[in-house]
């Protein structure tokens, strides 16, 4: 049994219409899956590692009245074994939006789900993301890969 798709499209001032059967829609999904991006051949055997053991390494951990971004992730560290960075960026950006952290995650939840309720609570400008084979806490500036700009007074050369 064929299943038919009909699609129309304006060109110009004219309607064009198609009827599509299973093969084309297959076909069609097949093209889309090409096109897009996957990013499973962009990401490293490596870093897709890193991310699974992110997503399955149970922790418990708990902070009263610390200040200290690097010293919450040092103990977070210390009980995962998972490689954990800190850029000093993302310490300051906790600082400004002077972040104190007390919790208790007493139930066990993955490292993943760990660093996400930590940087969330870090302030808005604060997150995670892999790079070279370990997890770096940064903002979200530098985990975007955004260039800085900077303007330089050239007038006098």
């Amino acid at each position: 049994m064929a299943f038919k798709v009909g699609a129309t499209a304006a060109v110009g001032i004219h309607q064009v219409e198609t009827a599509i059967d299973d093969g084309d829609v297959g076909r069609a999904q097949q093209g889309a899956k090409r096109r897009g991006i996957d990013l499973s051949q962009k990401v490293s055997e490596s870093e897709q590692a890193l991310r699974a053991q992110l997503a399955s390494t149970p922790v418990t951990i708990s902070e009263k009245d610390n200040e200290s971004l690097t010293k919450v992730i040092d103990n977070l560290r210390a009980q995962s074994g998972l490689p954990l960075v800190v850029d000093p960026a993302a310490e300051a950006a906790a600082r400004e939006a002077n972040t104190v952290f007390t919790f208790s995650f007493e139930n066990r939840i993955t490292a993943e789900q760990a660093l996400n309720l930590i940087t969330k609570m870090a302030g808005e400008k604060v997150t995670w993301t892999v790079r070279h084979d370990a997890v770096l806490i940064t903002t979200k500036e530098k985990a975007r890969n955004k260039p800085v700009i900077y303007n330089h007074d050239v007038q006098d050369l």
